[in-house]
């Protein structure tokens, strides 16, 4: 099976050049990996979609694919607007790319490449075309050889009315001018003065022999301009004029040629080399084989699916659900967060400071109010307590101090062995979803368990909980801390706030939504306590000292804290 289906336009009038982006994309992608991309190309002819053949055949290794398959990992779209029917139609399950898309979809895709479009809304990446290997040594002081290309389809015949308007000119003479016969140009005649190529897969590879390519805007004008060639536009609607001028190109007109700015341009081609050359960045197929290109938009909470990006990053998408009320992430990090030493002591003190052993005793004091809340709440004379994601075990101490009966999981090898070798507490080194706790502890039911600060970090959240649940007894304790998506970061700047997330981070809860989730999974929540009230992330307070001790007792008021935790009841499944 193809890990990676590519869906171009192949609609009349909306040109070749989404069939070709596909097919480039994904040969370039078939060389780092053969076999992983593949086209869609629709089964059958119909008269609203163009004759695809000839270009399909400029792409030996790509594999064409005439009807979706029930499910694939990845779909990238490159329709300008995906329709309803066609959106409705991706497998479930897929993780959908946009490339340059203006529909519905763009909010809701996991990954959005823009390569076109001018820079609006939330974008992922901002990609550009692949660049010709040849490049002009030098701009042209003078315009002899002239390019004119527009598309494999040129609707709007700007090929014939710029050749013509060419030809017209007092400069005519000194001009060899070549039209590109687009791959569904059909019969369409030109004046013999002109000279003719076909369109082709490498046509970018020749535009360095010329002095000036005359185009519209799209990817023939960028790859021309990659090649260090002028470039002149005509615009078949003000649309695609606005987005020229826009992208700093040299402009002839819309449906017709300004005389004026034509002999313009041959005599000093120079005013049509563009802006200066961007930052580079990374081509369509870059993008994503730079990525890890699994999971979907599906809340990890409820499994609500196709739920609108709320925030885009280069490296992920944050999604709102509407239904449980949490903002979830999707990831693209090929690197994974590593727990060992370096993540708890020069990771940990580049954030806070201080190593986590070195702050050993001020969590150990946070975690003994937090044992004594679980102490007023539970029912037991010495609860078995377990910790998941125990770290160093500083909780596990507190709670061994009140006596409680802990013990701990946690997937760091070094922290597991300092909590039994210099805490003498149980504990086992492993992801909890995988852990026999029966062989670890001699039990897989606990009067408390607690996830400080853990739970955010399951992408698989709505299983955990319900993994987690089955480790409470009925009528036991469940209590978490995690980031606050109420808190005054969120609200104040969310962009930072999601920018600053750390990447192991998969799920953002507000008390309103974790009080909901909750009660779906048979809990009663018994407490909320809002934390994290830091007065210098409020706006305009900043290093105002004297601000500092009202502002910090409002948060606390207005329950604006930047973390919250939670103590809840398990009622057990029959209640």
């Amino acid at each position: 099976m193809h890990h990676t289906i590519f869906l171009p336009s192949v609609r009349r009038d909306n040109g070749t050049g989404h069939l070709i982006r596909s097919l480039s994309a994904a040969a370039s992608l078939n060389i780092r990996d053969p076999g992983k991309a593949a086209v869609y190309v629709p089964a059958g002819r119909r008269r609203d979609t163009i004759d695809t053949r000839l270009i399909e055949s400029w792409y030996p290794t790509v594999p064409i694919v005439r009807e979706l398959p029930p499910s694939v990992p990845c779909v990238v779209l490159d329709q300008r607007r995906t329709d309803a029917e066609l959106e409705r139609a991706l497998p479930d399950r897929t993780f959908v790319i946009a490339v340059d898309e203006s529909g519905p979809v763009r909010r809701t895709a996991e990954l959005v490449v823009d390569i076109l479009r001018p820079a609006r809304g939330l974008c992922n990446v901002r990609a550009a075309v692949d660049p010709p290997r040849r490049r002009r040594a030098r701009p042209p002081t003078v315009v002899r050889r002239v390019l004119v290309s527009f598309g494999g389809e040129d609707p709007a015949g700007l090929t014939s009315i710029v050749s013509s308007a060419l030809l017209a000119l007092p400069e005519a003479e000194n001009l060899d001018i070549t039209v590109v016969r687009g791959a569904s140009f059909g019969r369409r005649a030109f004046p013999p003065p002109l000279s003719q190529r076909p369109a082709a897969a490498q046509l970018r590879e020749t535009f360095a022999d010329y002095d000036l390519v005359v185009t519209s805007y799209g990817l023939t004008a960028f790859e021309a301009q990659a090649a260090g060639v002028p470039v002149a536009l005509v615009a078949p609607t003000a649309y695609h004029a606005r987005l020229g001028r826009a992208a700093g190109f040299f402009r002839l007109g819309v449906r017709r040629v300004s005389r004026k700015a034509a002999r313009a341009v041959i005599a000093r081609p120079e005013r049509a080399l563009g802006r200066a050359s961007s930052p580079r960045r990374e081509s369509l197929a870059e993008v994503i084989a730079a990525r890890e290109i699994h999971g979907s938009n599906l809340c990890p909470a409820c499994g609500a699916g196709r739920n609108p990006a709320v925030a885009r990053l280069s490296h992920a998408s944050f999604f709102r659900c509407g239904c449980s009320g949490i903002v979830y992430r999707v990831g693209m990090e090929r690197s994974k967060v590593s727990y060992g030493r370096r993540y708890f002591f020069e990771e940990y003190k580049r954030q806070y400071g201080k190593s986590y052993l070195d702050d050993f005793n001020a969590i150990k004091t946070i975690g003994a109010a937090r044992i004594r809340t679980i102490e007023r709440l539970s029912n037991g004379e010495s609860p078995a307590l377990l910790d998941i994601g125990c770290a160093y075990g500083p909780f596990l101490v507190a709670a061994r101090e009140r006596g409680f009966a802990p013990c701990g999981v946690d997937v760091s090898s070094e922290a597991i062995e300092h909590v039994e070798r210099k805490l003498a507490i149980p504990a086992v080194c492993g992801d909890i979803r995988t852990v026999d706790l029966g062989g670890a502890f001699g039990r897989t039911q606990f009067e408390v368990v607690t996830l400080w600060y853990v739970i955010e970090h399951f992408a698989d959240f709505g299983a955990m909980l319900t993994m987690v649940r089955g480790m409470i007894e009925p009528g036991g304790i469940l209590a978490f801390s995690t980031p606050n998506l109420s808190g005054i970061s969120a609200r104040a700047r969310f962009g930072r706030f999601v920018h600053d997330s750390p990447r192991d981070h998969y799920v953002i809860l507000s008390p309103s939504a974790a009080r909901r989730i909750l009660r779906g999974h048979g809990f009663r929540v018994l407490r909320t306590r809002v934390t994290g009230h830091h007065p210098e992330r409020f706006p305009l307070v900043g290093s105002f000292g004297a601000l500092h001790r009202p502002v910090r007792a409002a948060s606390r008021v207005l329950r604006w804290g930047d973390t919250f935790e939670m103590y809840a009841r398990y009622l057990g499944s029959g209640l």
